[in-house]
């Protein structure tokens, strides 16, 4: 049986009429990244006896995530997955080859794999809702994910010296001009982007320089999550 997730109490009521009709086996909870939290599920399930098997948490067919006890309710109740996300971020290391860029310099290049392997990890929305911040406004996740739409048509109309060297962009108008017109966005959104590139770029020389807080992030991935204390969160 197929349940969505924003159905709430009625979940019980038709989990009860299904299974006069057709003895369940499972039960598959959608729609795990709207705003329904699938607590209605619950009652559907205690109804039925059946099982959850899989929630789905996207639009596409590998945004299925095989059901987990500790994970669904802490969805429930907005605690963060970090388990669960750190698995996702080695999945796709491993798929990117990601880790071969860490000690490389931020480019303009590295950074579109990062963001295309960003994309990956599906909608903006889940990924935050791992953290434990599944209340923001639709809104701002919505701008989130456009901005993210806006550097992707940017870079794919850069040259690929431009990718490799962004000064080349910051010191020429025309570069500026020719890849807003390539990308559909306005001359001011470029440099906002390459603003914010270099803001990206000054964190990541910092982070490298920082050994102390690199060794906690790194023992934090490790534990999964396990060293959020030691980061003062």
């Amino acid at each position: 049986m197929v349940i969505n997730a924003d159905i709430g109490k009625i979940a019980g009521r038709k989990g009860e009429l299904f299974g006069t009709i057709s003895a369940l086996t499972g039960v598959i909870v959608t729609k795990m990244d709207g705003s329904g939290k699938g607590g209605g599920e619950l009652s559907a399930v205690a109804a039925t006896k059946a099982k959850i098997a899989f929630i789905g948490v996207g639009e596409k067919t590998d945004d299925f995530e095989v059901y987990d006890a500790k994970r669904f309710v802490g969805r429930l109740l907005g605690m963060p997955d970090i388990k669960g996300l750190v698995e996702k971020i080695e999945t796709i290391q491993k798929e990117e080859a990601l880790e071969e860029m860490e000690g490389e310099e931020l480019t303009i290049e590295n950074f579109y794999k990062q963001l295309k392997a960003a994309k990956k990890m599906g909608p903006l929305g889940n990924v935050l809702g791992m953290m434990g911040m599944s209340d923001l406004p639709k809104d701002a996740l919505a701008t989130g994910e456009e901005k993210m739409k806006k550097y992707e048509a940017m870079i794919n109309s850069m040259t690929r010296a431009e990718r490799k060297d962004a000064t080349l962009l910051r010191k020429s108008n025309s570069r500026i001009e020719r890849v807003a017109k390539g990308s559909g966005c306005s001359a001011q959104d470029v440099k906002s982007f390459l603003n914010e590139f270099e803001k990206m770029d000054k964190m990541m020389n910092m982070f490298k320089k920082n050994r102390g807080f690199r060794k906690q992030m790194e023992k934090f991935m490790k534990g999964g999550g396990a060293g959020l204390k030691g980061l003062g969160m």
